[in-house]
């Protein structure tokens, strides 16, 4: 079991080796290692370094996303003031029915 696993992943290395991949990674880490100040995002400077670009589809769902986000804001401050609503009316209900237990026992 340890030898079929150990193959596969020395294959899997050459693969990585032959089609250049081991090499550009070892590049950019090796320039993100010598940057004199680390960026913030280090995956926003590997998709750079490999000249990865966000396609429309990504920006609209991002947009769409932010939007969403907003939104859920403000339907969650329309809950919070509904409830303030809802426990003032609760609360003016109990009082006008005390009130009204008051006057037909005081008649």
């Amino acid at each position: 079991m340890q030898s079929n696993f150990s193959s596969r992943r020395q294959e899997f290395k050459n693969y990585l080796d032959k089609s250049g991949v081991l090499d550009a990674l070892t590049n950019a880490l090796i320039q993100l290692f010598e940057l004199p100040e680390k960026p913030v995002n280090p995956m926003g400077f590997m998709k750079q370094f490999f000249n990865v670009k966000e396609t429309a589809d990504e920006l609209d769902l991002k947009k769409e996303n932010a939007e969403l986000k907003t939104k859920v804001e403000n339907l969650e401050k329309v809950i919070e003031d509904l409830k303030e609503k809802l426990n003032l009316s609760k609360e003016n209900a109990i009082d006008s029915a005390e009130g009204e237990n008051f006057v037909q026992h005081s008649s």
